[in-house]
């Protein structure tokens, strides 16, 4: 999985609706940011790791709308 960490996320976005198991570089790459902003809006834990959660699952289920 080396090489997709130059992929840009377009990339890697287009290559997971083919095959599921790449959005998880996504993930590991946003995930972080988005919890540390969720946490900073919510000022709820468990709120914060759903909003994410639903971002995510928004994401990837849009993908091919994403230009």
């Amino acid at each position: 999985m080396h090489a997709l960490d130059e992929q840009t996320d377009e990339d890697i976005l287009a290559l997971s609706l083919e095959q599921p198991m790449y959005f998880e570089v996504l993930v590991d790459r946003y995930q972080a940011a988005f919890l540390r902003k969720s946490r900073s809006i919510l000022k709820n834990e468990q709120d914060a790791l759903d909003a994410v959660q639903d971002t995510f699952v928004k994401i990837y289920t849009k993908g091919e709308s994403f230009q």
